[in-house]
């Protein structure tokens, strides 16, 4: 099987849904077991055994394209990220639109 294959599966299954980079970190981290391996039943039914190598690679891929982010790009997303939380996100989000630190 063509080595991007599976990873565009992962993306395509479970990371379709948000924009947020942080977000699709916590996704992934969500479907790791106590062992650290990734397990996901719908990923699994497609891929069988590679949904922990993809689902690895992608972690990898999108950790790395998030550091390479700019400082502002970092806070862009993290705010994308902290508005899919419930109220305790918007105490952040004042605060961090009054801190000048990130202004």
């Amino acid at each position: 099987m063509d080595r991007c294959y599976p990873i565009a599966i992962v993306f395509r299954e479970l990371l379709h849904d948000t924009n947020s980079m942080l977000r699709r970190l916590q996704m992934l981290a969500e479907c790791r077991d106590v062992h650290g391996v990734y397990r996901h039943e719908r990923l699994e039914q497609v891929l069988a055994d590679e949904v922990n190598g993809a689902c690895g690679i992608a972690h990898n891929l999108i950790w790395s394209d998030w550091a390479r982010f700019s400082l502002e790009q970092q806070r862009i997303d993290l705010i994308e990220y902290l508005r899919g939380f419930p109220k305790p996100s918007e105490t952040l989000l004042a605060f961090n639109s009054e801190t000048p630190m990130f202004q």
